[in-house]
């Protein structure tokens, strides 16, 4: 995904960053499944992108699978009931603008480890 060079509003933080990437709603690799699916009912599938900051972007990759994301969380709406992701951006949002957030992949059963910095 390329990035845009301006300063642009994430769709999930909505921090004012100067790199945003492009999230496909309904993930690319997904995006057959969801057409077919999706033509029955006469609306557009895997179409719809959103601009997220890399740190979002990444955190909800990190926490949701594709598949995940195709039946479940394929609005911006959608994935701010996702109780992590809500987490996430309250944390994100008292970060400076262009700071790197390392993001840690999804919890394996019985861990315990955070899954960003307090």
């Amino acid at each position: 995904m390329k990035p845009s060079r301006q300063r642009t509003s994430c769709s999930l933080c909505k921090r004012i960053v100067q790199d945003v990437t492009r999230h496909h709603l309904v993930p690319r690799t997904r995006y057959k499944k969801a057409k077919r699916r999706k033509a029955a009912r006469n609306t557009s599938a895997g179409e719809e992108v959103v601009f997220l900051c890399s740190s979002c972007h990444r955190f909800v990759h990190a926490m949701l699978s594709e598949k995940e994301l195709e039946q479940n969380y394929s609005t911006v709406e959608q994935l701010l009931t996702h109780p992590d992701i809500v987490n996430f951006v309250k944390w994100i949002h008292t970060r400076p603008p262009d700071k790197h957030v390392r993001v840690r992949r999804k919890r394996q059963a019985g861990h315990r480890g955070a899954l960003f910095p307090s």
